[in-house]
């Protein structure tokens, strides 16, 4: 059930001990020639509507969707037309507002569900749930901290042959694309998608944008890969997040890698000083 489509008072009588809500979150960012800006925004909310469907075939836990919230950080690409990047406090303290008003509705369980993987993006998220867990009674998890920047990072099932290796698939390459492909490909600009060069920086520096160290088209990998065949075999990383909600609701919590806790006790400590 999408929280936008019901009044206050059928929220009032949801079951909230036996209820999660899902909560996409990505940015509007450039995605090059051949994806829309609000990519990361149509598989959060997608990842959030694939996972509830699944959690309701496994499980007597009543899901809801929150909107998506289309902004995020994204500094990489911040000089593209179309990014928005939100400046690190100020994102943090976005989602905790939100958290905070989930948590004053009645919600004791959320899932926050970002398809956009910025290290700073995914550290602001967490700096906000450290916060607001300290505050309210409510319990968050998002998994993508551990799932991508963990010790034992999940690997996509789409195989990847030698040149991928060199042409890493960092942003709207071959795993994003064919996922679109599948699910969006009315939107996908096929036009100019086999055209794409392949695209990689050599000793990224994290101080520049992507577009000032040679990324003038947007794509960091191959894309011109994609298929919808792909797309469709890749899905199932759109529905783990039941798994997730499941383990939250059984008490059960994960551990950021001590690199990403660090971080997001600077943005906490940050914070505290503005």
């Amino acid at each position: 059930m999408h929280l936008n489509k019901m009044t206050w008072q059928e929220i009032d009588n949801i079951d909230f001990n036996n209820s999660v809500v899902f909560f996409p979150i990505s940015p509007l960012e450039e995605h090059s020639y051949h994806l829309p800006i609000g990519t990361d925004c149509f598989l959060a909310e997608k990842a959030c509507e694939m996972s509830a469907k699944k959690l309701k075939e496994i499980s007597d836990i009543h899901p809801f969707i929150f909107p998506v919230i289309p902004l995020g950080i994204a500094k990489p690409t911040s000089d593209f037309p179309g990014t928005i990047s939100m400046p690190d406090n100020i994102n943090t303290l976005m989602i905790k507002t939100i958290l905070l008003h989930i948590s004053n509705w009645g919600f004791k369980y959320c899932v926050v569900i970002s398809t956009h993987l910025d290290l700073a993006h995914i550290v602001s998220i967490h700096a906000a749930i450290k916060i607001v867990q300290k505050e309210a009674d409510i319990k968050v998890a998002e998994p993508t901290a551990n799932w991508v920047f963990g010790a034992k990072p999940e690997e996509p099932t789409a195989t990847f042959g030698e040149i991928e290796k060199e042409y890493p698939d960092i942003h709207a390459g071959k795993w994003e694309t064919s996922l679109m492909l599948h699910l969006y490909p009315e939107l996908v600009r096929n036009n100019f998608l086999q055209n794409l060069p392949h695209r990689k920086i050599e000793n990224i520096d994290c101080n520049k944008t992507w577009r000032a160290q040679g990324i003038i088209e947007g794509h960091m990998g191959i894309p011109s890969l994609a298929t919808s065949e792909i797309g469709k075999s890749e899905l199932w990383h759109l529905e783990a997040c039941a798994e997730v909600a499941i383990e939250l609701l059984n008490g059960n919590s994960s551990t950021l890698p001590d690199f990403i806790e660090e971080k997001v006790n600077e943005v906490i400590q940050n914070l505290n000083f503005r």
